[in-house]
């Protein structure tokens, strides 16, 4: 799964860096917009049901089958409502070009509803290698589809291109590599329990949603498209990362970390690590990406993109807290906590809209800083919530933390630092940061084989489950 996405996130990357360079900022603003719309869209349509399927036992085929036409029906539901709202919208914001291309856009969600169950079955089942293939496969297809169309036409329409061939051979490949079929017996009252499973994880994923889209948002509604699209390519850049890691680790933590639920001191050994381990590797990459902003926005975008270099490097910050969230965001999963973890995001995340609306005077930059901000409050409360829902003690976060920024963090800052100040050349500048967070986290690991034994044991353990 982590081969799988590592391949899928060298695509999503080459996408960004070639299309950054083929259309305009003002393109990807307008699709910000649109995809904030879709994603809405996509969360109602699923209402949480596909991780519901892959979450709980399946055991009869009328169930599945129920879940397949209620996936498929709520996909073509979706359809009239899009347009009706990106019509409307496109005049609220001035975004005209919003209601010229939300047509072409809408076979999305028949595709992606048709595909849903196919893709649930194969996760219950811990098929990875399949799982994999569904995953990748259809984003090489469009990057290849979407960079033949911006060489021939270049415009908006390549972007929504795209996300229907993607969504197109997402389908297709889950429905050959799936041995499951749907029939024509139903149990409707069978699939209850899978609602109310979801309805919880439903609410939250909404509150998330409202949360992750509301910097785009903002932004539409007070200034350019344009400055939509340089925050959007800012933001892009760093969540590819995050979404590309975090989903394949979902699906294979979570079912082990739901076997060891109920063994406290297990349970919680656990977490430290797998909390360590992330902010080692995911928050040292976002580290990292700040450090060298201006090298990495030059050679991924181009000249035309300078002004995402202030974002980007705020951005990045934001990103090393949202790693430490994903995990806690596993043990709510694996204690069947959806619904305490629904109430802290009630509460909470309109935390961070408000800190980005009071960036919102200052453009972009100011939005990118209380997106920083408002997260690393986040992380702070939901420790504590983490602690009375879960019983994961708040010290265990937070002396995962501590000992990442100070033994890898701060002494691989003032290493840069102080590197910057004898080196000269963006490149020799992150060659050699790479160099000292390397050494730093090879010495770590070095120090704590038990923690590689752990993590080598949790994955080992998820495998045989599988």
């Amino acid at each position: 799964m982590i081969s799988g996405q590592v391949l899928r996130l060298i695509i999503t990357v080459t996408t960004t860096v070639i299309l950054s360079r083929l259309l305009s900022p003002s393109d990807f603003g307008v699709m910000a917009v649109l995809l904030a719309i879709v994603a809405l869209a996509e969360l109602l349509r699923d209402f949480g049901l596909t991780t519901a399927a892959s979450r709980l036992p399946i055991d009869s085929q009328a169930i599945k089958n129920s879940l397949f036409i209620i996936n498929l029906f709520g996909g073509f539901l979706a359809v009239p409502l899009v347009y009706f709202v990106v019509s409307l919208l496109s005049r609220i914001i001035d975004f005209p070009e919003l209601g010229s291309v939300v047509l072409y856009i809408l076979p999305v969600f028949v595709l992606n509803g048709a595909s849903a169950q196919f893709r649930a079955e194969i996760n219950s089942r811990l098929m990875f290698t399949k799982l994999t293939v569904v995953d990748t496969a259809p984003a090489g297809i469009g990057l290849l589809v979407a960079v033949s169309a911006a060489y021939i036409s270049p415009g908006l329409y390549v972007l929504v291109l795209q996300q229907v061939v993607v969504a197109f051979f997402g389908l297709v490949l889950a429905v050959i590599l799936c041995d499951w079929r749907p029939g024509f017996t139903f149990d409707f009252r069978g699939i209850v329990p899978y609602f109310k499973f979801g309805v919880s994880l439903f609410g939250t994923q909404l509150i998330a949603y409202c949360t992750k889209n509301a910097d785009t948002m903002l932004l539409g509604a007070a200034y350019s498209p344009t400055v939509v699209g340089f925050y959007n390519r800012a933001y892009q850049l760093l969540m590819v990362p995050m979404n590309q890691i975090s989903a394949p680790l979902t699906r294979v933590f979570v079912p082990y970390l739901s076997r060891v639920a109920q063994k406290k001191r297990l349970l919680t050994d656990h977490f430290y690590e797998l909390s360590k381990g992330m902010l080692l590797t995911l928050g040292t990459a976002y580290l990292l990406f700040s450090i060298n902003a201006e090298l990495l926005i030059s050679i991924l975008l181009g000249p035309q993109w300078d002004h995402v270099v202030t974002i980007f490097q705020i951005l990045a910050i934001g990103g090393i807290f949202r790693c430490a969230m994903q995990v806690y965001f596993w043990v709510f999963l694996a204690m069947n906590k959806t619904r305490d973890q629904l109430v802290f995001y009630t509460w909470s995340q309109p935390l961070i809209v408000l800190t980005m609306i009071g960036g919102l005077p200052w453009g972009a930059t100011g939005v990118a800083a209380g997106h920083t901000v408002g997260y690393g409050l986040n992380v702070v409360l939901l420790s504590f919530a983490a602690a009375r829902s879960c019983d994961i003690p708040v010290r265990v976060s937070a002396t995962a933390f501590g000992l990442v920024f100070s033994h890898i963090y701060l002494p691989g800052v003032v290493v840069s630092a102080g590197a910057s100040r004898f080196i000269q050349g963006n490149v020799s500048l992150l060659l050699a940061s790479i160099s000292s967070f390397s050494i730093l986290i090879a010495l770590h690991i070095y120090r704590n084989k038990r923690s590689l034994s752990t993590l080598r044991g949790i994955l080992t353990s998820s495998k045989k489950g599988a």
